[in-house]
């Protein structure tokens, strides 16, 4: 469990984890929602939408493949 992430993959569902390094509250007590920065989570959002609307049929297959956890 380093994230939230895994339990949903030891599941069968598929994800991502997407994170920035220089985050000094990451799992840390003063790790709250205070911290979200919008200007972060918008360039993440951005990032997230150019990828899924750049995968065709193929891709997904291929992704799909490549999971580890089934």
């Amino acid at each position: 469990g380093w994230s939230d992430h895994e339990a949903f993959e030891a599941h069968g569902v598929s994800s991502f984890w997407i994170e920035y390094r220089e985050d000094p509250y990451y799992h840390s007590p003063a790790d709250s929602f205070d911290k979200i920065q919008p200007a972060l989570l918008n360039q993440t959002g951005h990032l997230l939408q150019g990828f899924l609307e750049g995968l065709d049929a193929a891709a997904c297959q291929s992704l799909d493949a490549a999971s580890n956890y089934r």
